[in-house]
């Protein structure tokens, strides 16, 4: 159900921006339409969130002290050394496991 709804706000928001371009509406028909597009999710959410906490009452949430962590060698991009280079660090995943080892909050 989710799904459509999203599909059915992002599809009213580039209609009106393509008929107010179209149909040389004054910009603030496609700056509305822009803006709609934007905000449209946050708004969606909250609703959603909201309804979900008002009407579902089989719905808990615990929050527990330890959480289980799931770490992979083959999460960690390699490109022969290239992937050095680039902004994204690659192997971050590797770096956090090995830093809660270090620390001894994760035993392995």
């Amino acid at each position: 159900m989710y799904w459509q709804i999203d599909a059915l706000c992002f599809f009213v928001g580039l209609s009106i921006f393509l008929i107010s371009i179209i149909c040389n509406y004054p910009s603030m028909y496609w700056f509305l339409s822009l803006l709609w597009l934007w905000t449209y999710p946050v708004i969606l959410e909250v609703l959603l969130n909201a309804i979900a906490l008002l009407f579902d009452k089989g719905t808990s949430y615990i929050i527990k002290n330890q959480s289980r962590i799931v770490y992979h060698p083959d999460y960690n991009i390699n490109l022969w050394g290239i992937e050095k280079g680039h902004a994204f660090d690659s192997q971050k995943y590797r770096k956090i496991a090995e830093l809660l080892i270090a620390k001894q909050i994760i035993k392995y």
